[in-house]
């Protein structure tokens, strides 16, 4: 299966940036409905979510 998150690491540590700038949160969205919106686990019934990056 595919690990999004080794691959979107590995994608960023590739583009150059430091392993030390690099967070890889390991909490699934679907396993907590307390903290995240999940579009398959709602099975369509979701909010919204939104993330801010910054590259200097």
């Amino acid at each position: 299966s595919l690990d999004l998150r080794k691959a979107n690491y590995w994608q960023l540590i590739k583009a150059g940036l430091p392993e030390k700038n690099v967070f890889v949160n390991e909490i699934c969205t679907a396993d907590h409905p307390e903290l995240f919106f999940s579009y398959r686990r709602d099975k369509g019934n979701t909010g919204r979510m939104a993330a801010i990056f910054m590259l200097k």
